[in-house]
This record gives C-alpha cells, structure tokens and sequence, in this order.
C-alpha cells in the first residue's frame, strides 16, 4: 500500500510539471503586436546594444539569437511612450544619418517600420534626444537591479 501511494504523489508530481505552460519567448520576427526597438552602436569595437519595448510595457535586451526580458514597465508608462512616438511626430521623421557612433529608434508593427538612426550631427530634434533618453531610463532600471543581484 506504501507503494502505491507513494507512487501516486510521484505520478502527480510528474503530471502537474507537464502541464506547466511554457514561458512566452519574445521574438521580433514572430512577435504580432507594435514594439520599439532602440539602442545604440558603432565606436571602436563596433558592438551594438538593442533593445525592445513591447507595448505591454516588456523590455528585451538583445544577446545574439537570443531576447532576454529585463522587465515590465508600467503599462501606462508603455502606452505613454508608444502615444508620444505618433504625437511627437517620429513616424514622419526621417532622419539616416549614423555616425561611427550611432543611436537608432525604430516603431515596428503589421502595417509600418519606420526607423530613425543618427549619430554623425548634432540632433536639430531635440525631442527625440527627450524621448531616448526616457527610453534608456527605463531600461537603467532594469539593468541596475540586474546586476545587484
């Protein structure tokens, strides 16, 4: 009787481990909803920093093939900025002009792809300089908290 029983608690332990749901993984190429992508690039080693900003309010880093969730913004503060790309006019502004350093900012979703890269000027839009560095303040967050651990 020991034996059964203790083959039961086995049996439901196996069981309730698969039906555990799988983790959600963010890919750009699969993902069905608007995010923006942002960082920066270039200089002596040439190393490119991404990031990803889903309207959720997820933020990925970028590590070769591979997204890892920094973590989850307000989703007010996501609706914010998603709201202030269209009012700031970003989707109209077209503006390539990188640098040996460069910053860049792209709104990706079923109906556009519009990206905004500079770096070799001085930014005329101040706004946009305003707006990246929110962007990177939120992922601060999340990259300070990352390595207290």
């Amino acid at each position: 009787m020991k034996n059964f029983n203790l083959f039961l608690i086995v049996s439901f332990l196996v069981a309730m481990m698969s039906c555990k749901t799988k983790e959600m993984v963010f890919n750009p190429d699969t993902y069905d909803s608007p995010y923006i992508v942002f960082g920066n690039g270039g200089g002596f080693s040439g190393h490119v920093k991404t990031f990803y900003l889903t309207e959720r309010g997820s933020i990925y880093i970028a590590d070769h093939d591979q997204y890892k969730l920094l973590g989850n913004t307000e989703k007010n503060v996501a609706k914010q900025l998603f709201t202030n790309y269209d009012v700031l006019g970003f989707k109209d502004l077209n503006l390539n002009d990188p640098g040996n350093k460069y910053y860049f900012l792209e709104f990706r979703s079923k109906e556009m792809n519009h990206a905004i890269k500079w770096g070799r000027q001085p930014l005329e839009n101040k706004n946009l300089s305003v707006y990246y560095n929110i962007l990177l303040d939120a992922v601060g967050k999340f990259r300070a908290n990352e390595e207290d651990k």
